[in-house]
């Protein structure tokens, strides 16, 4: 098992109506966010990259043009393979964006396992990733979920023979959730991690919440500078 071969399914398919503005195309040192995140994941080992768009598809694509190049297909940017897909219902959810990404996955080439991040949660430290797909080596786990402090997050890894059999819920119902999916598997299939990242509990959902989230960074940066 190497985590190279391990997909994160980005999704970046909302609305972002309490941010907006799309979270994946924030300025981040003069850069969209969502490269930020590609660029951690490159840095981190992880060798495939598949983001769900939605609701702000066009305005992504014109941003940042390796996702319209990406479409449907691997492309290679900055070491890292990168395919990028549209959801054709983003009202369904994040769960009908993480199906569409499965479907095409099962397509094309299935992995074992997938992690799963929301772009709207900062991609946490490598040791986070590593400890998640770890987990996965018992075969009788099918979801390795973070806790920073007794709190889970994201990402997740998860199997992707569990979320196989989840293609054909219906979007329009209250099982097309995967907390909810989780929820009703064995405990035995559930592997909580205990993380020392806060990253993983962030959800930067309001703009208020993003620049708390660069305050701490560059907090952070004066403290390391000063030491």
């Amino acid at each position: 098992m190497n985590i190279n071969d391990c997909p994160v399914i980005i999704l970046a398919g909302g609305a972002s109506r309490r941010m907006g503005t799309p979270k994946g195309l924030l300025d981040y040192g003069g850069q969209p966010w969502l490269l930020r995140q590609f660029d951690t994941l490159s840095k981190h080992g992880i060798g495939r990259v598949v983001t769900v768009l939605g609701y702000h598809n066009a305005a992504y694509k014109k941003a940042i043009p390796v996702l319209r190049k990406s479409e449907n297909s691997w492309t290679e940017h900055d070491n890292l393979s990168i395919a990028t897909l549209t959801n054709p219902a983003p009202e369904y959810g994040p769960f009908s964006s993480l199906m569409c990404a499965v479907r095409w996955l099962k397509e094309s080439s299935p992995p074992l396992h997938i992690f799963l991040l929301h772009v709207d949660v900062p991609a946490p430290d490598k040791i986070v990733w590593e400890k998640l797909y770890a987990a996965m080596g018992d075969k009788a786990v099918k979801a390795a979920i973070p806790q920073y402090n007794g709190k889970g997050g994201h990402p997740v890894c998860l199997s992707f023979s569990f979320l196989d059999t989840l293609l054909e819920i219906p979007l329009d119902t209250p099982e097309a959730r995967l907390d909810a999916q989780i929820s009703q598997l064995a405990p035995s299939a559930v592997r909580q991690i205990a993380v020392q990242d806060a990253n993983v509990t962030l959800n930067l959902n309001s703009l208020e919440d993003w620049r708390e989230y660069l305050y701490g960074l560059c907090e952070r940066k004066k403290l390391h500078a000063g030491h």
